[in-house]
């Protein structure tokens, strides 16, 4: 529809140019059927070109349309989001980042993660500093170091935040996924009190900052059960999925508690879901409502205006692309045109150059006959003139020869000597006569 197949031709020349954002743009073009018949393959060998030309978007784009393939090739991702990472694009650390802790992918590993969202962080890109924050306050990945973390809210309020949002657990992490079977160990992912000394100075560095922040966290309930104690004696407690908002001036403002599952209870009770229990239903509406109206005023906020910088970007990005490859199609005409001009005006010249050699070749030829039959003629002339002279002199000798001959003769027949006069009268005769 539109311009597609015309942006296509042209991207299309670009990329054979070997420009890097031209095959970038016509893998999009393929993995979005814009234009041409979607072809993700081709797609994926388009965007692997852009990145071998130096096209960080393209090395980007490679590492999604391999890890969404079918089968995914997470090897291959990996290497092209690492790729766009070290040209220096936020968004393929980010996403290495991700790739490095997807279970799918392989076994996480939370090193490489905290190693590349720091990397992520230090081309300014947002969510990856509040991963690595979490990380480092958690020491997942990374030393644990909270005051490392402060040091993110720090350079979150230096970009001019106000409110700070950590994700869901960010003070212990997600809980692992094996099984744990010493309490010691499973409670120490709980927060008994908030604030607690742990915490107390995020609290007093958002206050200091005059940035609030949005936190979860896992709460331990320390009060027993109201039915008491389990049946073998032992104190029931409950685990929550807590989420606080914490006011610029560092009050708790609000607050929900849902409860996530873990319950210590006595001997042969297993807890059922609490989110199945209609008694809970009307808090979790009232919870889910508040938490819907919390994001929504953070997305209209800051989320969505952000999309529709990079969404004008990157139109921005395509529109010169777009020109960049109108030049470049414009360039390889005029480049075509001057060689043609240049081959026609060369094969002129050698016409022209052939025709001259070709004349003064004949008139050298020519020249050297008209010489060798005046040659000839002069030649000729002195051999007729010898001729000549010698033809006189044989008649000459002839004559003599033949009178002094008939002169033996006759006076051999006759035994007398014929006169002289009528001896040359008879041979002259005779020789007309021949």
């Amino acid at each position: 529809s539109g311009k597609h197949p015309e942006a296509v031709g042209l991207y299309q020349a670009g990329c054979d140019f070997d420009h890097g954002p031209s095959c970038t743009n016509l893998g999009v073009a393929y993995e979005r059927g814009q234009g041409v018949a979607a072809d993700p393959k081709r797609a994926t060998t388009l965007y692997e070109k852009a990145c071998t030309l130096g096209s960080s978007v393209g090395c980007n784009n490679a590492g999604i349309t391999l890890a969404n393939a079918k089968p995914p090739d997470y090897a291959r991702a990996g290497l092209r989001f690492v790729d766009a990472c070290d040209k220096k694009l936020a968004d393929g650390c980010n996403n290495a980042a991700a790739l490095a802790v997807d279970p799918e992918a392989g076994r996480p590993d939370e090193t490489r993660a905290y190693e590349l969202y720091r990397r992520a962080c230090d081309l300014e890109y947002d969510e990856s500093c509040a991963y690595v924050a979490n990380r480092l306050i958690a020491g997942l990945g990374a030393k644990k170091d909270r005051s490392a973390g402060l040091a993110m809210l720090e350079e979150a309020a230096g970009k001019g935040a106000r409110l700070a949002v950590f994700p869901e657990l960010p003070l212990t992490t997600f809980f692992p996924r094996w099984p744990i079977e010493e309490e010691a160990e499973l409670l120490s992912y709980f927060e008994p009190t908030m604030p607690n000394p742990h915490v107390q100075p995020l609290f007093d560095r958002a206050k200091a900052l005059g940035v609030g922040f949005y936190l979860g966290y896992a709460e331990l309930d320390p009060a027993a059960f109201d039915d008491g104690p389990g049946a073998n004696g032992a104190v029931r407690r409950r685990g929550y999925n807590t989420s606080i908002l914490v006011s610029p001036e560092g009050e708790m403002t609000d607050g929900h508690t849902t409860t996530v599952g873990y319950e210590e209870a006595g001997a042969g009770k297993k807890p059922g879901l609490p989110q199945l229990d209609p008694s809970t239903y009307a808090s979790q509406v009232f919870w889910l409502l508040l938490s819907f109206a919390v994001l929504y005023f953070i997305i209209s906020r800051f989320a969505a205006p952000k999309i529709g910088g990079v969404i004008e970007e990157r139109e921005a990005r395509i529109r010169g692309d777009l020109d960049a490859a109108t030049d470049a199609k414009k360039a390889s005409e005029a480049a075509i045109a001057g060689y043609e001009k240049a081959l026609a005006d060369a094969r002129g010249r050698a016409a022209k150059l052939s025709e001259e050699i070709r004349g003064k070749v004949v008139a050298e030829a020519n020249a050297r006959t008209d010489a060798a039959e005046k040659q000839l003629a002069a030649d000729m002339q002195k051999a007729e003139g010898r001729i000549s002279e010698m033809r006189s002199g044989a008649l000459a000798r002839l004559s003599t020869i033949a009178r002094d001959t008939a002169a033996d003769i006759v006076q051999k027949l006759t035994g007398d000597n014929a006169p002289a006069a009528e001896l040359d009268a008879a041979v002259t005769a005779a020789l007309k006569k021949s």
